[in-house]
């Protein structure tokens, strides 16, 4: 699509110096019109997987956001794990661990992870495997972030999905300090 040129020989009519040339050609089709500038931003909105547009200009174009869980092209072009990671601004390790079992959902179509699989994919993103992973694991599950499948299998959940498109915005569910304080006790050497 391209916009008119005001400086032709010809002059444009006032109503269609914002206007787009459409075509579309395929087989055994062969289209074209004429549309508005708001027109040709909510045609691209809808053929790039996105809705119709607000109050844009093509000189102001929407922020391009990754692809969520639920609408990924796969014949795309795919992000690496760590591209995955910094576009849902996953900054925390329980925020890493469960954005790369979406990562794994949208661009592999796993539904279920081994742990294994998840320690394997932070050197890919570039990242360091957190020292105590078996915490930072169990933090996402307590957050309802990822649930266990089977052992040491997990899947993303609804509030997964919800917080990795979100940005990770919410709070960790931690366990409570009388929680803590019996782990502690428990580990204690008996006299």
């Amino acid at each position: 699509m391209s916009p008119n040129s005001s400086d032709s020989k010809k002059a444009v009519p006032e109503e269609q110096k914002d206007a787009y040339q459409l075509s579309l050609h395929g087989e055994g089709l062969d289209f074209q019109r004429t549309v508005s500038e708001r027109q040709a931003l909510d045609l691209i909105a809808v053929v790039m997987g996105g809705g119709a547009t607000e109050d844009r200009t093509l000189a102001d174009p929407p922020e391009r956001k990754p692809p969520t869980v639920k609408q990924v092209d796969r014949k795309g072009p795919q992000l690496s794990v760590g591209e995955y990671l910094s576009h849902v601004e996953a900054r925390r390790n329980p925020d890493k661990i469960t954005a790369i079992v979406a990562y794994l959902k949208v661009y592999q179509g796993r539904d279920r992870v081994h742990r294994k699989e998840i320690r394997d994919e932070f050197p890919k993103a570039g990242e360091s495997v957190p020292g105590n992973f078996t915490r930072d694991l169990g933090l996402a599950v307590r957050t309802r972030w990822l649930a266990t499948a089977a052992r040491d299998e997990y899947y993303i959940t609804q509030s997964g999905i919800a917080a990795t498109e979100g940005g990770f915005s919410g709070d960790l569910v931690r366990p409570s300090a009388a929680k803590r304080r019996a782990g502690r006790k428990a580990a204690e050497p008996s006299e």
